[in-house]
Parts: structure tokens; C-alpha cells; sequence
């Protein structure tokens, strides 16, 4: 209706265009808006292979993590003081 060049158009020119915009909205009914947004037996094996994958990449990180010991001050001054004993 704009031909893509809406901020182009003067004040009247917009507000026919948004009047026609609200008019041909209301000319459809709920039905036509709709879309197939796929089967729910789709949905569900989707569902199911990112959550196997996911528990896969889960193992896979935890088992190539390693356990490292944090130095602190406690630390150090635990040292220091069974070292002077």
C-alpha cells in the first residue's frame, strides 16, 4: 500500500494508509491469520532429540572438566603459621 516508503508520505497520505491498513485487518476472519505451525508429533520429537543432545553435551563437558584447588589467603596463612611451629 506504501510501496515500502511509509516515512516518505505526508500527514493525509498516512493516515489513509493506516486507515486502510485497520480496514482490510478487519475484513479477514480468524482462520485466515492462521498458519500450520507444524504437527505436535513434530514438536515433540524435536523436544526430544535437543534433550537427548543436550544430556549428551552435558557428559561430554563433565567428563573433560578437571578440579582445580583456588589458593586463598586462608590458605597462605595456614602455611605460614605450620611453618613457624
Amino acid at each position: 500500500a506504501s510501496n515500502g516508503y511509509f516515512m516518505g508520505q505526508d500527514v493525509d497520505d498516512g493516515l489513509i494508509l493506516v486507515e486502510n491498513i485497520a480496514t482490510s485487518d478487519g475484513n479477514y476472519n480468524e482462520d485466515y491469520d492462521r498458519s500450520d505451525r507444524g504437527s505436535s508429533v513434530q514438536e515433540e520429537k524435536h523436544k526430544k532429540e535437543i534433550k537427548m543432545l543436550n544430556d549428551k553435551l552435558d557428559k561430554l563437558l563433565t567428563g573433560q572438566q578437571k578440579h582445580v584447588h583456588f589458593v586463598c589467603e586462608d590458605d597462605v596463612v595456614e602455611e605460614e603459621e605450620e611453618t613457624q611451629v
